[in-house]
């Protein structure tokens, strides 16, 4: 058998086995994420430098972690620990030069480098076909993808025939639309493309969304959705209303891979525990169900780096129960934002971005684009652009000082980049 006949059947295989995994029970679930996890945890121990220095440092082997339960003997690590360690945590059996590069988007510092081997790139493939069969995604369906770029990229391919002749064809079904400060350029290229699923940040497709509320002009996705940050309520409420369609949201990163999805139910994500642990820690110790806390995941299947106990930065919760659909996957509850960006209220209570987003976006007013700065105990309200109006930057003025006390405006003229946050705790 040839080698692209042996990777289609590789494709096809993981695919059928990550649909059969959504409905296995619980009991099974946890069996076939002990036998990864040994997998994994002797893998490194046996070919990472960065693991095989810490584990031995305090005494731990891998015939030591028999089962779940043992994980919480392995050692948390942090993103900077990672960045520290650079290719001491990548495996000494990985060619990087063939392996899969990329990294962390980088908003909240340094972008993080990171290796897949091709192993991992097929499950997640796999996940995305899996995915894809939940909200019934079909292949042909046309495909609109908005990323960011600061350079306005369209996307153009090289010389070559072949490259060119396969770049027209995708581009019929398939297509990537670069937002740098507004939705202006890419709406009416959208209108003629009419996608009939639209994928983006939460913050891109609200963007295009008022840009076709402003305009006038439509397209008519079947279905929406959200990945890379926070999506909360209101903004949620918006794309639908505006677009006529449902939005759906999932949770996962370039570091940690795939972690959850929503499915038609909305109630809740589904966590991939077939392709990843997610513990929910206050402190050291476990969280209860719907308590806010800390999430640490543990990435089964990138065995060019695997991050084992890796403390995401992110604050949610999960929930005990099953999801109406009948899949056995834990319910993610929420995820509520990175802890960096949680603010202190003037009554002393820390608000989540998704807080603080439903107060800005709450009443479905017209909103400019903002960042709120915590620092030194002071907050001020950074509004960009000249589109935002004197009663809709004062509103929003209204809005936080109502939660932070008295804040400072400061106005800038230039736009601001669409990747921006929205808060910042210069204090933490």
């Amino acid at each position: 058998m040839g080698i692209i006949p042996a990777l289609i059947l590789r494709a096809l295989w993981l695919t059928r086995t990550l649909k059969k995994n959504q409905w296995l029970p619980e009991q099974e679930l946890r069996v076939l994420q002990t036998k990864k996890l040994r997998a994994l945890v002797k893998h490194a121990y046996s070919r990472v430098p960065f693991y095989h220095k810490r584990l031995r440092s305090i005494g731990l082997y891998p015939d030591d972690i028999k089962g779940l339960d043992d994980l919480r003997r392995l050692p948390i690590i942090t993103k900077e620990e990672v960045e520290r360690a650079r290719t001491q945590i990548v495996a000494d059996n990985i060619n990087l030069k063939k392996s899969f590069k990329t990294h962390t988007s980088g908003t909240m510092g340094h972008p993080l480098r990171i290796y897949y081997d091709p192993r991992y790139l097929d499950y997640i493939t796999a996940s995305s076909r899996r995915y894809r069969s939940v909200l019934g995604r079909k292949s042909w369906e046309k495909t609109a993808v908005v990323r960011f770029s600061d350079s306005n990229s369209k996307g153009e391919v090289g010389p070559g025939i072949a490259k060119r002749t396969f770049h027209s064809f995708r581009r019929n079904y398939s297509r990537n639309y670069y937002i740098s400060y507004s939705a202006n350029d890419i709406a009416k290229e959208m209108v003629e493309f009419q996608p009939d699923v639209l994928f983006g940040r939460p913050i891109y497709l609200r963007l295009l969304a008022e840009e076709f509320r402003r305009t006038g002009h439509k397209i008519s996705p079947r279905l929406v959705l959200s990945r890379g940050d926070i999506l909360d309520h209101s903004t949620r409420k918006f794309i639908e209303t505006t677009l006529g369609c449902d939005v759906y949201d999932s949770y996962g990163g370039n570091d940690a891979g795939p972690i959850a999805w929503e499915c038609r139910e909305k109630d809740g994500y589904h966590m991939e525990a077939d392709m990843t642990i997610c513990e929910f820690l206050r402190g050291e110790q476990n969280a209860n169900h719907k308590e806010l806390s800390d999430i640490v995941v543990t990435n089964l299947n990138n065995y060019a780096m695997p991050l084992i106990r890796y403390r995401s930065g992110d604050k949610g919760s999960y929930r005990s129960g099953k999801c109406a659909c009948g899949r056995t996957l834990p319910i993610l509850e929420s995820v509520e934002g990175r802890e960096k960006e949680f603010l202190p209220a003037r009554n002393g209570e820390r608000l989540s971005p998704r807080r603080l987003q439903e107060i800005a976006y709450g009443d479905d007013s017209s909103v400019p684009m903002f960042q709120v700065f915590h620092e030194d105990g002071h907050v001020s309200l950074h509004v960009y652009g000249e589109d935002g109006s004197d009663d809709s930057i004062s509103d929003l003025k209204s809005k936080f000082s109502d939660v932070f006390g008295e804040i400072d405006v400061v106005k800038h003229k230039e736009n601001a980049k669409a990747n921006m946050r929205f808060f910042l705790n210069k204090a933490s």
